[in-house]
């Protein structure tokens, strides 16, 4: 009947009755998962579920009998993993449709597990939910789920789960009224949680627990400023939180700033917990980012934010960097550098320098069969796209404009995806659109903000190396603010460079982030010994890390290290016992990596052999080594034979090769 007519059968005495006695047997305890999920497809029928608790307490049941403890616990793939998504789709598909409260509380034991095997899929289905609720809807979830995250017998990450993956982003559909509405009604709790303190005693879960209740109450505070205006909040939402005759309006910012202040700033005492540190470091930047958006939201002052987001002060015991960045989370940098961002940006670059190459001739790569397979023999100039063959069509569509690229999302490695650099950033675009006109970029005064930046990034000796990273990273995605100030931090980024990418192999994507930035500034170093030294060691780390077994990986570092060569020219030395050493290699794809390089600063001017910057390496051993890959297999032989014709030819154009 309910194949062929649901509608009629469901308005009959016995139809809702029936339906609801299937579902309640079919989910018995006794019945296997894969049986249960074919009875959650009655969920779609309000009467197996609405108004009866039975249906509620089986579908909870479910969750804490059939589901695992652990979504790890299962391998991916598994018969027992398939059924067990199955059935959780079904749950998140009946939440999605109903916006029932209902359902997501039978979801609680999934929402408390943290990084769970399905996470991006729920929080698709979640982000479908709340985009589906209307204002006054919104307003009731909303106050639902924050009576659960009030609600100490709850597990700690399932509050922080609902605070941060379901209420914050309600407030977003509600009106103004309701937001007011809820604020209003929360306003004096927050304010009591960021200021409480710790039992007398505390152990570990107890500590645990009151960082939580302070950073839900943070994430409030800082969707609180965001959602409203600071008008608003001044005559609605401070009344409230302060009602007395003598009210001037500010008692609310002020109290969240100085609360918001001192616990992004305490000093971290010693912690032997592991998930303590990391839950004390989520805490400092949910008290960071509630900061930011006061201040941004209040305050037209420069010095309000250098001195809350960028100094610190260690007279005071007030830290800031090590307090939001984790200093000893070890770093893994992939080699294979395919983010979307460096591909258009590389390809700008390369479009951008193409023009003024007009007097230097045609500068191509060597041909060899390993070069020619991913088409490394090509024009740099001509190719569309970071990894992508080159397109001999002329008729290429103009590059994207930096503006563009800076729209895009941001590449999630572990420093994107800090709970504060988005907020960094927007705190740098604030600054820049509201103070930017008065700074004096001509003679080089770096904004008070920026030179505290500065001060902690170049003293290397004590900061540590994850924040020296984070801080580049800063500079990195915001490259336009810092560009009329680069010749400032080049030194200090090659040297930092060199110092934490010296052991690493291959030319990874920070490294290579790096490498865009200085081409992006198109800045220069000095030309004293000390940056001349600086930038041969940045060059001799890119040139011993160029080579690679992939072909697509190679093509992509020589072109960074001839758009380098180009730029610094004349500022560094050739560091060409590196070179040499992989042309004597017995690996292929290392001598065809030497060679093309050689070719690179050949055709930039550079001599095969400098009597006064080789004075270490025999003349005659150079060209010995050279001479030996005649020995070698056809793709050097003939890689080989056309340095030597570029060199020829070079002489041939009267090229100084004395410089």
């Amino acid at each position: 009947m309910l194949t062929l007519d649901s509608k009629f059968f469901m308005k009959t005495k016995e139809g809702p009755f029936f339906v609801k006695n299937c579902f309640l047997n079919l989910m018995a305890r006794p019945v296997p998962l894969y049986l249960k999920v074919q009875a959650l497809e009655l969920l779609a029928y309000p009467a197996v579920w609405r108004d009866t608790p039975e249906g509620k307490e089986k579908m909870e049941e479910m969750v804490i009998y059939d589901f695992p403890s652990n979504s790890k616990d299962l391998p991916v793939g598994s018969a027992l993993y398939n059924e067990y998504i199955r059935a959780l789709e079904k749950l998140l598909s009946a939440l999605e449709t109903t916006r029932s409260p209902i359902f997501l509380e039978i979801l609680f034991p999934v929402l408390g597990e943290e990084n769970h095997v399905y996470s991006e899929s729920i929080n698709r289905k979640f982000s479908k939910f709340v985009f589906q609720v209307e204002d006054d809807e919104a307003r009731d979830l909303f106050q639902f789920c924050f009576r659960q995250v009030m609600d100490k017998r709850h597990q700690d990450q399932l509050r922080i789960s609902l605070a941060q993956r379901i209420c914050i982003p309600l407030l977003s559909k509600m009106s103004t009224v309701n937001q007011i509405k809820v604020f209003s009604e929360m306003v004096k709790i927050l304010v009591e949680l960021m200021n409480g303190g710790f039992p007398p005693m505390a152990d570990f879960n107890e500590k645990k627990t009151v960082y939580v209740e302070k950073i839900c109450a943070f994430n409030f505070v800082e969707a609180m400023y965001s959602c409203l205006p600071a008008g608003i909040i001044k005559d609605k939402i401070n009344p409230v939180f302060y009602p007395q005759a003598d009210v001037k309006g500010n008692e609310l910012t002020t109290a969240v700033m100085k609360a918001a202040h001192a616990a992004k700033s305490e000093m971290n005492f010693q912690m032997e917990e592991k998930e303590l540190k990391l839950i004390v470091q989520e805490f400092h930047c949910s008290a960071y980012n509630a900061l930011a958006s006061v201040v941004i939201s209040t305050q037209n002052r420069e010095n309000f934010f250098t001195i809350f987001f960028f100094k610190e002060n260690k007279e005071k015991n007030e830290n800031l960097w090590e307090n939001i960045v984790d200093v000893e989370k070890p770093q893994r940098f992939t080699v294979e550098t395919n983010f979307p961002i460096a591909t258009k940006t590389v390809k700008a670059l390369k479009e951008a320098n193409s023009g003024d190459r007009t007097n230097q001739g045609d500068l191509r790569f060597l041909s060899s069969q390993f070069l020619a397979d991913s088409s490394l023999n090509e024009d740099v100039s001509h190719m569309n796209s970071f990894f992508a063959k080159p397109d001999n069509n002329n008729n290429d569509n103009p590059p994207e404009s930096e503006s563009q690229i800076k729209e895009e999302e941001m590449e999630m490695d572990s420093f994107n995806s800090n709970p504060c650099m988005s907020t960094i950033l927007k705190l740098i675009d604030h600054i820049e659109f509201k103070f930017g006109q008065s700074y004096d970029k001509q003679n080089l005064e770096m904004p008070k903000w920026m030179f505290e930046m500065h001060y902690k990034f170049t003293q290397t000796d004590v900061t540590p190396a994850n924040v020296l990273l984070f801080i580049l990273k800063i500079v990195v995605n915001r490259s336009d603010v810092f560009k009329p100030f680069a010749i400032l931090w080049i030194r200090p980024i090659l040297q930092i460079s060199v110092l934490q990418f010296g052991e690493d192999k291959g030319i990874h994507y920070f490294l290579r982030d790096i490498c865009i930035l200085i081409l992006k500034w198109g800045v220069v170093v000095k030309d004293t010994a000390e940056d001349r030294a600086v930038a041969t060691a940045f060059m001799t780390l890119l040139l011993k890390n160029t080579p690679h077994a992939d072909a697509q990986v190679v093509r992509a570092n020589l072109t960074i290290v001839r758009l380098l060569v180009e730029l610094w020219k004349g500022k560094f030395n050739f560091p060409k016992r590196h070179i040499l050493s992989m042309i004597s290699s017995d690996v292929m794809h290392q001598q065809l990596t030497g060679l093309h390089i050689l070719s690179i600063f050949v055709i930039n001017g550079f001599p095969l052999y400098d009597k006064e910057q080789d004075q270490g390496l025999s003349e005659f051993k150079f060209y010995e080594t050279l001479l030996n890959c005649f020995n070698g297999k056809k793709a050097v032989y003939c890689a080989l034979s056309e340095l030597c014709g570029l060199a020829l030819q070079e002489i041939s154009k009267g090229v100084d090769f004395d410089m």
